[in-house]
């Protein structure tokens, strides 16, 4: 089976690769080290994908997450509306952020209206720790800032994405995968001071209303500023109720 991969050098990309690539031979997509040349708001060449089984789509731009929301919408639109021309099943990598207000959830959620109408699947995962930072932390005494959250953080295993991916991906070769529609993958709620503070160490908890106040008056003279407000109001919308 032969899948076109986009943002394959990502974490969660790489991950699936890695993990599948015994069983599936992949083909990436990107600007520099990709099979094929390619960057998200451009449609590929056809002749290229003549031999494709189905297009996983990871590639995301989280370089300004406010002003490129058009660009993450429209570049995975345009990349869904080429699978759905030439029959190529197609599965977008979304986030379960897409039920808050921050600019990453609401283009996600915009995105999978697009695949879903263009006939493809959507799959929604939490934070993944085990391929990020959120638990990493190699100073033995340094103080963790954590979030005061109440509720608990919906965590999505590296093993249980691509577990799903392969699935879906043979799902469409037997002709037992959905044909279109969202699935949420979720392995576990964890506490937010578990998620952030894990390890050695003191750890400040830090009240919500001042973290917002902070990334606020952040946010207004950089980028990585907004950037940090808009990924804390995503991850606030990833939180369960306790």
């Amino acid at each position: 089976m032969r899948v076109f991969v986009t943002g394959a050098s990502g974490n969660l990309g790489s991950d699936v690769i890695s993990r599948l690539q015994s069983e599936i031979e992949f083909i990436s997509l990107g600007r520099q080290n990709g099979d094929i040349p390619w960057q998200l708001g451009l449609k590929p060449d056809p002749e290229r994908f003549m031999t494709a089984d189905a297009i996983l789509h990871f590639a995301w731009s989280l370089h300004d997450r406010e002003k490129d929301f058009h660009l993450n919408v429209g570049g995975t639109a345009l990349l869904a509306e080429f699978a759905s021309d030439l029959g190529i099943p197609f599965i977008f990598i979304s986030s379960i952020a897409v039920g808050g207000t921050s600019h990453y959830g609401r283009a996600k959620l915009e995105a999978e209206r697009y695949v879903t109408d263009l006939g493809g699947i959507c799959v929604r995962v939490g934070l993944v720790p085990d391929l990020n930072n959120y638990i990493r932390d190699e100073a033995r005494f340094r103080i963790k800032l954590v979030p005061a959250l109440s509720g608990k953080i919906a965590i999505t295993e590296a093993e249980t994405l691509s577990t799903a991916a392969k699935n879906l991906l043979a799902g469409f070769k037997t002709g037992e995968a959905i044909d279109s529609g969202t699935v949420t993958l979720v392995t576990r709620f964890t506490p937010v001071q578990e998620v952030f503070g894990e390890g050695r160490g003191p750890r400040l908890l830090l009240p919500n209303t001042l973290v917002l106040i902070v990334l606020k008056l952040i946010s207004k003279v950089s980028r990585r500023g907004r950037n940090l407000l808009d990924s804390y109001r995503s991850l606030v919308t990833t939180l369960e109720s306790e």
